[in-house]
């Protein structure tokens, strides 16, 4: 046979392939467009069909799929919230640096003080003489019990401060 006799053979066989493809298409949507009946049997139980049953007074149901509500939600901008997550992230660890140089202050003051509290009762408790210099620049020394008040002091800063 000529090849000019099978063209109009072949361009029949697509369109009707191609219209059997639509019917199929429009035949899936016939069911969900079909009604669908309820009703109540003698014993209270609901019942869902195609059909409605003759005997029976039956309602139709709308099966419709509902339209979806517009969103009053914003949309997510999620670089929005990405630099929000990364400034929060460094102001928490700013604060937690401050809080660390805070402690790290407060830690060299409280050594500090305590060097001096054990230096003083080192000094007081070597049995060299004790003095005071009063409101004139002058020395004045202290007494024994002058000086176990002292030492007395001492001690009670280095248990507080050490």
């Amino acid at each position: 046979m000529p090849a000019n006799c099978l063209a109009p053979h072949l361009r029949c066989r697509r369109r009707l392939a191609k219209l059997c493809v639509l019917l199929m298409v429009g035949g899936a949507c016939l069911p969900a467009c079909a009604q669908i009946y309820k009703w109540v049997d003698k014993d209270g139980v609901t019942h869902y069909d195609q059909s409605a049953p003759p005997d029976k007074k039956s309602t139709v149901v709308d099966v419709r799929p509902a339209a979806s509500a517009p969103s009053n939600a914003p949309a997510t901008d999620w670089s929005a919230q990405d630099r929000a997550f990364r400034e929060r992230q460094i102001a928490r660890e700013d604060a937690e640096r401050k809080a660390k140089a805070q402690k790290d202050k407060l830690d060299a003051q409280r050594r500090q003080t305590c060097d001096n509290a054990r230096n003083r009762l080192e000094h007081a408790e070597a049995g060299s003489r004790m003095y005071q210099l009063d409101e004139n620049g002058n020395r004045v020394y202290l007494t024994d019990d002058q000086r176990a008040d002292a030492i007395r002091a001492a001690q009670q800063q280095v248990a507080d401060n050490c």
